[in-house]
C-alpha cells in the first residue's frame, strides 16, 4: 500500500457497475437493491430484476417469488459453508482429512437442497 492510499476512502462500486456486463439473465437481489432507476438499468442490459419491493412502496412491484426463494436457499447453503469451515479445520489440519470432511459436508448440504426443492 502506497503512502498516499491510506488516507485515501476505500472506493465502492455502484450498484450499477456490479452488473454492467451481466445481460440476459434474471438479476437477483434483495430488498436493499430496489430502486427504479436500478430497475430500469437492468432491464436496458435485458435481464429480468427478481427483486422485491421495499415495503414503504406504494406501487406493489411484481417478482419471480419461487426463483426469489430459491435464492434464499442459497444464500442459506453458503452461510453454513461459511459457519461450518473452520470448525472442520480445527479437527485435524492434514490436507486429504480436511478435503474428505469438507467434501462430505458440500454433500450433506447439496442432499438438504435436493430434499427443499423436490418436496
Amino acid at each position: 500500500m502506497r503512502v498516499s492510499q491510506r488516507g485515501e476512502p476505500k472506493r465502492r462500486e455502484s450498484r450499477a457497475e456490479l452488473v454492467e456486463e451481466v445481460y440476459d439473465c434474471h438479476a437477483l437481489g434483495d430488498r436493499g437493491y430496489d430502486s427504479d432507476k436500478f430497475r430500469r438499468f437492468l432491464e436496458s442490459n435485458n435481464n429480468v430484476p427478481v427483486i422485491p419491493g421495499c415495503k414503504n412502496r406504494k406501487v406493489a412491484v411484481e417478482y419471480d417469488e419461487e426463483r426469489y426463494e430459491r435464492r434464499g436457499i442459497i444464500e442459506r447453503i453458503f452461510g453454513k459453508l461459511r459457519e461450518g469451515m473452520p470448525r472442520i479445520s480445527a479437527f485435524d489440519r492434514s490436507f486429504p482429512v480436511v478435503v474428505a470432511v469438507r467434501h462430505a459436508f458440500i454433500v450433506g448440504i447439496f442432499l438438504e437442497i435436493v430434499i427443499l426443492i423436490h418436496i
